[in-house]
């Protein structure tokens, strides 16, 4: 399928599994002295770590309201391709959702924390 929408959330998808992870693999990836990570970018244009935080707390609030759109803007090409590009948006919101969900509940990046920060939305940083 080749559509705007389509193709958006194809992106969108990618943008909130990189972003949720960074944030996820924050203390890990300090820990271990890995910078491949979007707070690390975003401190060394000048921003505090909270500031880098909040900043990709902003950047996933603008992905959901961009998925949003991009739902909206679909238009419909008859039941049965319709119902295909279900399976593919599902599919999509299913692989974000489902690697957060992982990132959450594995030891590799929040310890044994991990329900506690998926409960709370709270994670204490380095």
């Amino acid at each position: 399928m080749d559509h705007p929408s389509l193709e958006a959330i194809s992106r969108l998808t990618c943008d909130l599994i990189t972003l949720q992870n960074d944030l996820c693999s924050y203390r890990k990836d300090l820990i271990q002295g890995e910078d491949n990570n979007v707070i690390f970018i975003l401190k060394d244009q000048g921003l505090t770590e909270q500031q880098a935080v909040d900043e990709i707390g902003e950047m996933l609030c603008d992905c959901y309201r961009r998925w949003g759109t991009a739902l909206a803007d679909l238009p419909s090409w008859g039941e049965g391709i319709d119902r295909d590009v279900i399976k593919f948006v599902n599919g999509c919101r299913n692989i974000a959702l489902g690697n957060l969900h992982w990132s959450l509940t594995t030891f590799r990046y929040l310890g044994d924390e991990g329900p506690k920060v998926k409960e709370t939305r709270m994670m204490k940083l380095p």
